[in-house]
């Protein structure tokens, strides 16, 4: 089983059970997240990835997520839907247009 770490600032959490996205914000640090869909509480596991991405809204979206995907989706606060993409290079999470 993965080390649970605590996230903090911007999360876009995966959730392993529905498969859905939850976004919110922590200032505290946060070991866990409940999931929106299926309400379940799941834990945060393994380092954070950055992501980077900026919406059509003109909202610069800078966080983390848990999320071991090559791609995938995620509202802005605005509710436009967001697409990024993974970089093994850098290790991060970025916008795609």
């Amino acid at each position: 089983m993965a080390e649970t770490r605590e996230y903090q600032g911007l999360i876009v959490a995966h959730c392993p059970k529905c498969g859905s996205y939850t976004t919110f914000f922590s200032k505290e640090p946060a070991k866990h997240f409940f999931c929106r869909d299926c309400k379940e509480q799941i834990p945060l596991n393994g380092v954070p990835t950055p992501l980077i991405s900026t919406c059509e809204c003109g909202n610069r979206i800078r966080g983390v997520t848990n999320s071991d995907e090559d791609k995938f989706q995620f509202n802005c606060r605005c509710g436009y839907p967001n697409s990024v993409g993974y970089s093994e290079r850098k290790n991060v999470y970025y916008g795609m247009r």
